[in-house]
């Protein structure tokens, strides 16, 4: 867990503020607050500023120091108290973020609107892997990620997100190919011989087959469609675990099967072996019908 997240969490148990309360006064939503305190995602700095200005630190002991019981909190913030100082910060003023939506406003007011059968998703690129597991639930965050507009994605009430393929253990899904999925609120939902990107803290985001195992041994068998890659069991036990249904696939490469044994992939040799079998077939049957 981070410095900022346990200062976060301890200052806010200190003083008896329910997380409703603290995600009210910090101006976000109540699951994004547990998510910072469980390290799932890093606080923004307009964020900090808010948590260190209601309990009276400064923001480089709540993010480098650990408060914990080892020193003193100056002035306890009273329940009640819900209004920050004015001071002058270094974030976009609120006439301006005013300005800025207005702005955006009038901008969508003259862009025509996407058709309803296209959908907007996010793209959650290889170089993100590392962080996405952390910062899944900041919309911030995921408003950063590259956009993308695809048509004909099935009507659902779930979200749609696509994902870079990092490697080449799902044939004939290239590596850089972009897999879209459906989420899946439920793990224990997951599908025997179906393809999912799962992702969890430890091993980060996974493009497999699964078979689901839970209800045997609590684990899910991730299979890859090339010999080089190995499958291998995941136990989903005391862990999270996001999942998302592949829905289709995009990709630079097209793949052709292999037609083996066509006379362009013969030698001489073969070519020539094949030849005298015929002419021998034939001799064969020369020899039956003069018999008869």
């Amino acid at each position: 867990m981070s410095t900022a997240s346990q200062n976060i969490r301890f200052l806010r148990k200190k003083y008896q503020f329910t997380q409703a309360d603290m995600a009210d006064k910090l101006g976000i939503k109540r699951s994004l607050l547990g998510a910072y305190e469980e390290a799932r995602a890093n606080p923004r700095l307009d964020v900090l500023v808010k948590a260190a200005e209601i309990f009276n630190v400064s923001v480089d002991q709540l993010v480098s120091g650990t408060l914990g019981n080892k020193m003193p909190i100056a002035t306890p913030p009273a329940r009640e108290r819900f209004s920050l100082p004015e001071k002058k910060l270094n974030i976009p003023s609120q006439s301006n973020t005013y300005r800025q939506q207005e702005i955006a406003q009038t901008f969508n007011k003259d862009t025509p609107p996407l058709p309803a059968s296209v959908q907007r998703l996010r793209l959650v690129p290889k170089s993100d892997f590392k962080q996405y597991f952390f910062n899944a639930v900041d919309q911030d965050y995921l408003a950063k990620l590259p956009e993308l507009q695809l048509p004909l994605l099935p009507t659902s009430s779930s979200a749609y997100r696509a994902f870079e393929v990092a490697d080449d253990s799902m044939q004939p899904v290239a590596q850089g190919s972009i897999v879209v999925g459906k989420k899946l609120d439920n793990v224990q939902h997951l599908q025997d011989g179906k393809n999912y990107v799962l992702i969890t803290r430890t091993e980060g985001v996974m493009f497999r087959r699964v078979y689901n195992q839970i209800a045997r041994s609590g684990q899910l068998l991730l299979e890859t469609l090339h010999p080089g890659y190995e499958s291998h069991k995941l136990s989903i036990m005391g862990r999270e675990v996001e999942a998302w249904e592949v829905v289709l696939y995009i990709s630079a490469q097209l793949s052709v099967p292999k037609i083996e044994n066509t006379i362009s992939d013969m030698s001489l040799p073969q070519l020539s072996s094949i030849v005298m079998d015929l002419q021998q077939e034939v001799s064969q049957l020369r020899e039956m019908v003069r018999r008869t």
